[in-house]
């Protein structure tokens, strides 16, 4: 299988591409920055399932509040009429109103149309 070479040179975007000593100097200030916290779990012994005690805190009550949302989502679409009563765009623009021309055949006549007759032939749909 032959390489793909990508049509962009990503190498300018490596921070370490011209400073050999960058990732070093990376990893060292993030785990140092790191070591306070890093001391406290070993201090008080966190398990995993202290961990997913504490994101529990976060997680049921934004879980009850989606669940909520969809239920609600739910409720409102079974209300919504039968899709065949809804008129598309498509119906809207090609529907002639009283014996007048359908929308579509006057926005492409050489006519200045303005935007109220537009909306007015919509709205009276």
């Amino acid at each position: 299988m032959s390489e793909v070479e990508p049509g962009v040179q990503l190498e300018i975007l490596d921070p370490g591409c011209r400073d050999p000593g960058y990732w070093p100097w990376f990893q060292s200030r993030v785990m140092e920055a790191a070591r306070p916290h890093l001391a406290y779990r070993r201090r008080n012994q966190v398990t995993m399932e202290s961990v997913m005690l504490s994101w529990s805190r976060l997680i049921l009550p934004v879980t009850v509040a989606a669940a909520a949302v969809a239920a609600a989502v739910l409720v409102r679409e079974s209300r919504l009429p039968e899709s065949e009563d809804i008129a598309g765009v498509e119906d809207v623009l090609g529907f002639p109103a009283d014996g007048e021309e359908p929308i579509p055949s006057f926005l492409h006549s050489d006519e200045a149309v303005d935007r109220d007759v537009i909306l007015f032939a919509v709205e009276r749909f």
